[in-house]
């Protein structure tokens, strides 16, 4: 028998306490006390006697985390016959993620390249103490690496999130080999997570090296002035290929160095403001003679009605083909993801670069708050952005 959630909620006092089987496949009961309390117990037996466990108290503990946690038990009892569940539930503490993590790195830095060094502490820093350091590393769980990586998967940064799981198996690795843990947990993420390797949706290069590499080819792109600048231009704003090659000159506040587009054009239909780096300004002042009688800033080319019509969208994608970009290696949209990434690698706060990026904050409530848009610290981070770029083309 198994009952589901409405039928657990509806269980009822009486006048004595009793056990309610919920899944007789788990051994899960609930416990209905006299005062109104329901308790989740597992029962199981080991040999010939019947043990009973308490898990939690529902509706604090689900009912299917009660039917989660009863699977894990078992799954563990199954594999370690003399190991009892209450062992399970309350094993002995081991040493934190982050005293054997520092352990490891202490013992390996001397051997690595400084680079490869000042990698791995980054990475430890930034993104797996801050979320693991504290935890016994024998208890780490699938969930808690979940946890730790999904927000680098949500900002696209599948390169660095890879390192990171590799630097998470490594210190596990090493916890086991001076008997502080016995299973290396990252190694039941396969199938779980995204491959960096894997070909993305929008083709992206987001190395720095490459990164560099990129912006000298555009440095040195020898078509028309209005193409060079909207290649440029979306390296520097990084805003989604459609509202760029739609920008209209009206949209441009110069008083303020502001790019104001309407919620008509934005994917998330909310206006959004976009703050110009010294670098953007002059690219538009340059540009302006030639484009700015017309409605479009980058329009089409070879149109009757010059500035009627905006750039097509295959333009930027077609210019970075001919300087040698393979589309399934970088395309238009892929300079969204090159800012992500290094952003976040380069420490800027993610809500800072969310906001940026004009994503839509799911938290209602936060979002309902954040009327100030981050607005001077964006204008810091896209000239800091801006100059970053520029250093890569000397």
């Amino acid at each position: 028998m198994k009952l589901n959630d409405r039928q657990v909620a509806a269980l009822r006092p009486e006048e004595k306490r009793r056990m309610v089987c919920v899944d007789d496949g788990l051994g899960l009961y609930v416990d209905v006390m006299v005062s109104g309390a329901k308790y989740w117990r597992l029962r199981y037996r080991r040999g010939k006697m019947e043990e009973k466990i308490t898990l939690g108290e529902y509706p604090i503990l689900s009912l299917a985390d009660a039917r989660e946690l009863c699977t894990d038990i078992r799954r563990k009892l199954t594999l370690n016959s003399g190991t009892q569940a209450k062992e399970i539930l309350n094993p002995p503490v081991t040493a934190s993620f982050k005293e054997l993590a520092e352990q490891w790195y202490s013992q390996n830095v001397s051997k690595w390249s400084k680079s490869h060094g000042t990698d791995v502490r980054h990475k430890l820093d930034v993104y797996l103490l801050p979320k693991l350091g504290s935890q016994p590393i024998a208890l780490i769980t699938v969930q808690d690496l979940l946890s730790t990586f999904r927000p680098m998967i949500l900002q696209d940064m599948l390169p660095s999130m890879d390192k990171a799981r590799i630097i998470a198996g490594q210190v596990i690795q090493f916890a086991i080999a001076i008997g502080e843990a016995t299973h290396n947990v990252t190694l039941d993420l396969k199938g779980l997570l995204p491959s960096s390797r894997t070909k993305r949706h929008f083709a992206s290069l987001t190395d720095p090296p490459d990164v560099a590499r990129l912006m000298r080819a555009i440095k040195g792109y020898h078509g028309t002035m209005v193409i060079r600048t909207a290649l440029l231009f979306s390296a520097y704003t990084f805003q989604r290929p459609g509202e760029i090659r739609q920008a209209e000159w009206v949209e441009f506040d110069w008083g303020e160095n502001l790019w104001r587009l309407p919620e008509e054009k934005m994917k998330t239909r909310r206006k959004h403001v976009v703050p110009l780096a010294r670098q953007v300004v002059t690219l538009l002042e340059n540009l302006k003679p030639i484009t700015g009688e017309g409605r479009y800033v980058f329009p089409a080319i070879g149109k009757s009605k010059a500035g009627t019509v905006p750039m097509s969208e295959n333009t930027v994608t077609s210019a970075l083909h001919s300087m040698g970009f393979e589309r399934d290696e970088m395309c238009a949209h892929g300079f969204r993801s090159m800012a992500s990434t290094n952003l976040n690698e380069q420490g800027w706060p993610s809500d800072v670069i969310e906001r940026q990026l004009a994503h839509t904050e799911s938290n209602k409530v936060k979002a309902a708050y954040n009327k100030a848009e981050y607005l001077p610290e964006r204008r810091k981070m896209m000239q800091h952005w801006s100059d970053w770029l520029d250093s890569l083309m000397e």
